[in-house]
């Protein structure tokens, strides 16, 4: 008995760049397979094939070059390893997003690039405005860049997509690891931006969260995304060895390191407070929540941060960031007795050079020695009105 059976053949495409772009998990660019050439195009025919009407139908097998994966695929394979926190996995998706767009500009397939194509990108990087800031970028942001295009032909390589590696010997831009830009905060600078916090906060902070969000970065030293992440579970009680009883914060950390700190006994009161006061949707599990019940974004502390820095006066403060608390806790601490070997366990840090380089930044120019030989050499302002010594070679 014959039965008509839809059966998929796949046929190719002799020009890959009618392919429309895919979207697929936010990153525009064309599909492609691992060959680079062709992209596969699954049309439909109907041809009477014989066999048992009540046998299902089989699918046919076809021949797919190495993988047969699109490019957009093996793109959230590599986005989905189990290695990338999930604060690394934006940041990769938002480099090969940048990538993967400058290659459909250019109609090049990012899986037939050398390292000459490489190395363009990075120098267009490195001339070309962020869209986001609007300023060119930094050596060390570009390298990062770079760093990301890079892990990502490492694993096309192990996935068995490519058999060469195109980014692993472009030049990176070369920058000092030991400057930071990051601007610190003083004692006084840091104690008043918490002291506005309740009332010099933007409109979409309640008092008391602006309040401990600052606290929580200024004492525990945590970065943007910990404290976003922060859920009301994560609050508790731990004993330390000698038997105290301490209340605890749990602070999930880059690298997937987790941290529990205490909570210092004067900001105890304010935590119970913001508890008392919380307000949040239904099912919302964050500790910080804005008016309107969600959890707070980093781009809503960045602000709180920016505001608070002008309103407690300051200098640039367009210039402080939310890691520039992370900054001036690492600051104080030293100030106050803390060894290097305790700062490096809060602040997590995998090597006590980067918690040095924090110290370096500051302690650098306090004990610069132009500081000497100004002094030795001070002259104080000549009047505008004044003639120049120079001037009369009578």
């Amino acid at each position: 008995m014959l039965s008509s059976v839809r059966i998929s053949l796949v046929m190719w495409k002799n020009d890959h760049m009618d392919t429309p772009a895919d979207t697929t998990d936010g990153l525009a660019g064309p599909a492609s397979t691992a060959s680079g050439s062709a992209v596969p195009d699954v049309r439909e025919y109907d041809q009477d094939v014989e066999q048992p009407a009540a046998a299902p139908p089989r699918p046919v097998e076809v021949y797919l070059p190495p993988t047969g994966y699109r490019l957009d695929q093996l793109v959230a394979s590599f986005l989905a390893s189990a290695d990338f926190s999930p604060n690394t996995a934006d940041a990769y998706r938002g480099d090969l997003r940048l990538f993967l767009r400058w290659c459909t500009e250019r109609a090049l397939d990012p899986l037939t690039l050398g390292m000459p194509e490489i190395q363009v990108f990075g120098k267009a990087m490195q001339t070309t405005p962020s869209e986001r800031t609007g300023k060119v970028r930094t050596e060390r942001t570009v390298a990062r860049i770079l760093n990301a295009i890079s892990s990502f032909y490492t694993y096309l390589g192990n996935a068995g997509a490519m058999h060469y590696h195109p980014a692993a010997k472009a030049a990176r831009p070369k920058y000092d690891r030991r400057y930071s830009n990051t601007r610190s905060l003083t004692e006084p600078q840091a104690r008043g931006m918490c002291v506005l916090a309740p009332t010099a906060a933007p409109g979409p902070w309640p008092r008391l969260c602006a309040q401990l969000t600052m606290h929580l970065m200024v004492d525990l030293g945590a970065r943007v995304t910990e404290i976003c992440n922060l859920d009301v579970d994560d609050i508790g009680y731990r004993a330390d060895s000698s038997g105290a009883e301490f209340r605890v914060i749990t602070l999930r950390m880059k690298g997937n390191k987790i941290r529990v700190r205490p909570i210092p006994v004067p900001l105890a009161p304010l935590l119970d407070a913001w508890l008392a006061q919380r307000i949040a949707d239904p099912g919302e599990t964050a500790l910080l929540v804005d008016r309107d019940g969600a959890r707070i974004t980093r781009y809503q502390v960045d602000y709180l941060v920016t505001t608070l820095a002008a309103a407690a006066g300051v200098p640039d403060p367009q210039q402080i960031t939310p890691h520039s608390t992370r900054h001036a806790f690492n600051t104080i601490a030293k100030a106050r007795g803390a060894s290097l070997e305790q700062r490096q366990h809060a602040l997590a840090h995998a090597s006590a050079d980067t918690t040095a380089l924090y110290d370096h930044t500051n302690d650098s120019l306090a004990s610069d020695p132009a500081h000497l030989v100004a002094a030795a050499t001070f002259t104080p302002p000549a009047s505008s009105t004044s003639s120049s010594p120079m001037s009369n070679n009578d």
